[in-house]
């Protein structure tokens, strides 16, 4: 359900949690839309933790951390230092955002 709370535009997979299983990161929202219904823009990232078997759990922002605003149109991993991927949200109209995991 929490996955339909705005249009996705952007996902990512790999393993957040590091427990060896692949998930699922959304990224998206829509600003421009018509009068009549307005901004679409509920998802700040929606982090999906798999558990290996095609499963996939919702996790909350307080608990992944994620706080993505803007229009999410691209993710993108450009770094890896120390041992974390560097991750990074393409924004519409605004500056991207870089996430450390």
């Amino acid at each position: 359900m929490q996955a339909d709370y705005s249009p996705v535009y952007a996902i990512y997979v790999d393993d957040f949690n590091k427990d060896g299983k692949k998930d699922i990161l959304l990224g998206g929202n829509i600003e421009q839309t018509r009068i009549k219904i307005g901004k679409i823009d509920a998802n700040y990232g929606v982090l999906l933790l798999g558990d290996g078997k095609g499963n996939f759990k919702y996790t909350d922002q307080l608990t992944s951390g994620l706080k993505i605003n803007g229009c999410v149109r691209d993710f993108a991993v450009i770094g890896n230092k120390a041992g974390k991927k560097i991750l990074m949200a393409g924004i519409n109209n605004g500056q991207p955002v870089f996430i450390s995991y």
